[in-house]
């Protein structure tokens, strides 16, 4: 589930109005945020910086990870459409730098300052969207090249 998805379930989970949590968030963080930014989160027009993310965290009774979308859930789902590609992407041996990393970048996450978590926080965002463009497009010549393969078989088969 994506952040605007999440956040709007959460939201009304809680039986909160747009109105209701943009002032809560205000007595949590330093910038002004108002209805309508929240209704641009749960829209997917603007995404929140950092300080808000984790004031929308307490506030709602979960992680940064959980508003996010990054659940354990959905890593064995990645993995496992990675595996799925193994033989002509060679998921394991790319999947195998990343094992036992968490804890590692949890470590350096929490020597950063706020304004440095912000930039990375960008930065993840648009490396997030080059990975998924990738997939998509790694899908698209994988399904070509299926559709391909099928029409010479038929094209070949003397039968």
């Amino acid at each position: 589930m994506d952040f605007a998805k999440r956040l709007k379930e959460l939201r009304n989970k809680r039986e909160l109005s747009q109105e209701d949590l943009a002032s809560m968030i205000k007595k949590r963080i330093t910038g002004d945020i108002r209805r309508n930014t929240i209704s641009n989160y749960e829209n997917k027009k603007s995404t929140p910086d950092l300080e808000t993310l984790e004031a929308l965290g307490h506030i709602l009774g979960t992680d940064m990870n959980d508003l996010l979308g990054f659940q354990p859930e959905n890593s064995d789902v990645i993995k496992s459409l990675a595996l799925e590609a193994d033989p002509p992407y060679k998921a394991k041996e790319f999947l195998k730098p990343f094992e036992n990393k968490v804890e590692e970048i949890k470590k350096v996450l929490v020597s950063m300052d706020d304004i440095s978590k912000k930039e990375l926080l960008k930065y993840l965002r648009s490396a997030v969207k080059m990975i998924e463009d990738l997939i998509r497009k790694a899908y698209e010549l994988y399904e070509k090249n299926d559709k391909a393969n099928s029409f010479i078989r038929r094209e070949l088969d003397p039968s």
